[in-house]
């Protein structure tokens, strides 16, 4: 659990989170609309209610999970890009504030273009290895609801361990990769050396995927417990929140974890900085 802490307590010094959020307010207001958020607490809520029992029907189970309809589809390109830029350019500013002990805004176009294409890598990769697993638990999913029959009971139990059992490997993959879009940054390695490098470190994964697994928890019990609620907005609201806090939180956990695997010194550790008067 180190790197929540050491997350948070990043986040936390001099209102860090406060200061960085606006700059990913934009893309979440637009990636509500546009990206294909997994509903995996929507179609869990649904289940019951669903007209697939004992015959199944995969491409409803599938778009249930993920949420890709034809728009979604299509605006996938547009998906990646506005993320690879509000996480490059968070990013900038978060790895300056580590190598020198220097929190400010920086130029946006410059920043940006320093960082887009190790984040472009990154973004491209996670949807589809994420696409990938949901793909596959859609499969078994619906060999649950024809195996089953009209035991919808049986059929619910076997489909959540199985969504979560989903969530829990696609962290333990991003939990071997997170440092990738960092190395590629720091050390100007092509994509498959900074991988092929970045697979050969030593890293405590369980550690790293429960700081990847924990957020996604929490989203999904607020969004359940919301749904109860029966405000319609409230789904967009938290999906939005939800966008905006990862767009935060993942490049501080990656240049964290990067950091503190690589043993390089963080200079926004010291108490005493150059940059102060």
């Amino acid at each position: 659990m180190k790197y929540i802490f050491y997350v948070f307590e990043y986040l936390r010094n001099k209102n860090k989170f406060f200061k960085l959020a606006p700059s990913a307010l934009l893309a979440a207001v637009l990636l509500i609309f546009i990206a294909p958020i997994p509903s995996v607490n929507e179609f869990l809520a649904g289940f019951f209610d669903r007209d697939f029992y004992a015959y199944g029907n995969f491409p409803e189970i599938f778009f249930g999970i993920t949420n890709f309809k034809l728009h979604t589809a299509l605006l996938l390109p547009v998906t990646m890009v506005v993320l690879t830029v509000t996480i490059s350019y968070i990013s900038a500013i978060v790895e300056r504030d580590m190598h020198i002990g220097d929190f400010h805004y920086v130029r946006f176009a410059k920043s940006v273009n320093n960082n887009f294409v190790p984040n472009l890598i990154f973004v491209f990769f996670s949807i589809v290895t994420a696409e990938f697993f949901f793909t596959a638990a859609a499969v078994f999913i619906n060999l649950w609801v024809v195996a089953f029959g009209g035991f919808e009971l049986g059929a619910f139990i076997l489909s959540a361990a199985t969504l979560l059992l989903t969530i829990i490997l696609t962290a333990l993959i991003f939990s071997m990769l997170i440092v990738w879009p960092a190395f590629m940054t720091y050390t100007g390695m092509k994509s498959f050396a900074s991988l092929a490098h970045t697979l050969r470190l030593k890293k405590r994964n369980l550690e790293v995927a429960a700081a990847i697994a924990l957020p996604l928890i929490v989203y999904e019990t607020v969004y359940v417990a919301l749904m109860f609620t029966k405000i319609a907005a409230a789904g967009a609201v938290v999906n939005a929140l939800f966008i905006m806090f990862a767009c935060v939180y993942v490049p501080v956990l990656v240049n964290t974890v990067y950091y503190d695997v690589s043993g390089l010194e963080r200079e926004d550790l010291k108490k005493f900085s150059i940059w102060r008067k």
